[in-house]
């Protein structure tokens, strides 16, 4: 490999990090207008920086061992473009489960509001018996 395709495979896999973390970044907008959290794309990209930092260290990583998978298997070079598009999809997305600041603050929010509904409803203490309740909320009565 040349450095042109280096550079080539580099940008591949920084916009593969980036569809990642945007899908990331949606899935906790959704997660936190469910539990009427507040949200921002800002401060999602300020918490998770370690998570982007990671990613961004795998693709290099993956970038200095190519060689080696290019020597065992030389038909992988037709492939190696594809390759660093999951190659950057795959970091962006681990690093953002592994350290993502803001999942863990919004999951922290849900557990405080349904231990406080638990409390309100007198149910924080009794162990359940049956199954766990619906996921989704009861049918609303028609009139």
């Amino acid at each position: 490999m040349n450095a042109k395709m280096y550079a080539i495979c580099f940008i591949i896999a920084l916009l593969g990090m980036l569809f990642a973390m945007a899908l990331k970044a949606r899935s906790l907008q959704q997660k936190a207008t469910i539990s009427t959290a507040k949200f921002s794309i800002g401060q999602f990209i300020a918490d998770d920086w370690l998570s982007t930092v990671a990613s961004f260290i795998f693709i290099i990583i993956c970038l200095f061992l190519i060689d080696v998978f290019l020597k065992w298997k030389p038909i992988v070079t037709d492939y190696v473009k594809p390759i660093f598009v999951f190659v950057g999809y795959f970091g962006g997305d681990l690093g953002s489960r592994l350290f993502s600041v803001t999942n863990k603050r919004l999951n922290q929010i849900i557990d405080y509001k349904t231990t406080a509904y638990d409390e309100a409803k007198g149910t924080a203490e009794t162990p359940m018996k049956s199954a766990p309740p619906p996921v989704t909320p009861p049918e609303t009565p028609k009139f």
